[in-house]
């Protein structure tokens, strides 16, 4: 599939636009439940830091126990089915949650098993839609899929936090979540839609080697490249410490903070505002930078982010403008970061080898995500929420500090012909 790396030949190619846009609804849905679930937890459950941590560590904990085997299928099967069943799972567990409202039987032990379910089919799809990528956009056009399609994620968290908010507050939280329920038939509808040959399985690779073998060969192929090991690194630490912050977010905003639900909105969408502004920018920095220093910048931004967040406070109108401004520098770096790593990650990558290590990488990051949220609600129950925030604040310039020093920042050309 040969394109050019112009805007106008990608927007043209019909595959792409069908992921992008069902891919766009999905993302706002999304928006409204990262918002409407914790507070669901908070606001009707009344759940406290611990069992704020135990929520998180629910819809996390999947990638440490699921994501070498999800990685193994996505190079076994067609990838295209995989994300379509992911999808219209989600769309009915989600549901569940507004009927339990509704029927005034929801418990928060029903918030973890809906997220632990949530939580693996979110992981299945994560990984087979990295995957399915080069399979939609040519290996050259990937920087530029990857920031079209961060550029819409990150436009849908402009409005979709203001919107949660308002909506929580017509129709209360767990109701709002149907609207993240019917987001996913959009996305099935854009994936069945699409009709791309997926060249990834090699013939009788499945006979030839065995599960471990398979898994083996995705850590192999992730860990024997400096710079995808030096990224994976300190991606694990940048995931480890942001989970410790985010965990308590919520309630560190509006137990002490004191916060409105819809001023938590829009402090949430500040965060959007820059991530559309950095996904808009960030081919344009990293032709500039090159695409190391340009992960390592954005690395660095989040840390200033989390600092922000954790020195919020004196009188309300300087803590709410700390607090916007930390959510900025953290929407700022996240996509000039997390676009660059991608492509890294998919271009240096074989095809037939690409679900593995994309699984193999999700396994060493997310996997240590519900550690940190367990630990961020027992920080927060015996430090207080304020120390929390500081904690992992210092992780995060120590994160910072470790991209700097690494291979990573020494990439200054994007592999465009690798695997």
């Amino acid at each position: 599939m040969a394109l050019s790396q112009t805007s106008r030949t990608l927007w043209s190619e019909t595959a792409f636009l069908k992921l992008w846009v069902g891919q766009s609804i999905s993302n706002f849905g999304s928006a409204i439940t990262n918002l409407a679930l914790p507070l669901t937890a908070v606001v009707l459950l009344h759940a406290s830091s611990g069992q704020m941590g135990v929520l998180r560590a629910m819809l996390t904990i999947p990638a440490l126990f699921m994501s070498l085997l999800f990685g193994v299928w996505v190079d076994r099967l067609r990838r295209r089915p995989l994300l379509i069943a992911a999808d219209v799972g989600r769309m009915l567990l989600l549901g569940l949650i507004p009927l339990a409202a509704w029927l005034n039987l929801l418990r928060i032990e029903y918030l973890y098993l809906i997220g632990l379910l949530v939580g693996t089919l979110t992981v299945l799809f994560d990984i087979a839609i990295t995957s399915f990528l080069p399979s939609v956009v040519p290996r050259e056009a990937l920087v530029e899929g990857n920031s079209k399609m961060q550029q819409s994620s990150t436009f849908v968290s402009i409005v979709g936090p203001g919107a949660a908010g308002a909506l929580i507050g017509l129709v209360t939280a767990p109701m709002a979540i149907i609207v993240d329920a019917f987001s996913f038939l959009a996305s099935v509808l854009s994936l069945w839609w699409i009709r791309v040959p997926e060249h990834h399985m090699l013939p009788g690779a499945s006979a030839r080697a065995s599960f471990w073998q398979e898994i083996r060969e995705g850590f192999h192929a992730l860990l024997r490249t400096p710079v995808l090991r030096d990224l994976t690194i300190f991606t694990a630490l940048g995931a480890f410490f942001s989970t410790i912050q985010q965990t308590i977010f919520v309630l560190f905003v509006l137990n002490v903070l004191k916060l409105t639900t819809l001023q938590l909105g829009l402090v949430v969408s500040s965060s959007g505002i820059a991530s559309f502004l950095g996904a808009l920018l960030v081919n344009r920095v990293a032709r500039h930078l090159g695409p190391g220093p340009t992960i390592v910048l954005g690395e660095s931004l989040t840390a200033l982010g989390g600092v922000l967040v954790a020195a919020a406070g004196g009188p309300f109108a300087v803590a709410l403008l700390v607090l916007i401004c930390g959510q900025a520098a953290f929407g700022l770096g996240t996509p000039l970061y997390s676009i660059n790593q991608i492509a890294l990650r998919q271009a240096m990558t074989p095809a037939h080898l690409l679900g593995r290590v994309n699984a193999s990488r999700r396994f060493l990051v997310f996997g240590i995500m519900p550690l940190a949220a367990l630990l961020s609600g027992l920080l927060g129950s015996v430090f207080g929420l304020r120390s929390t925030l500081v904690i992992g604040a210092g992780g995060l310039l120590f994160t910072s500090l470790w991209a700097f020093f690494s291979s990573v920042r020494q990439v200054y050309i994007f592999p465009r012909d690798q695997g």
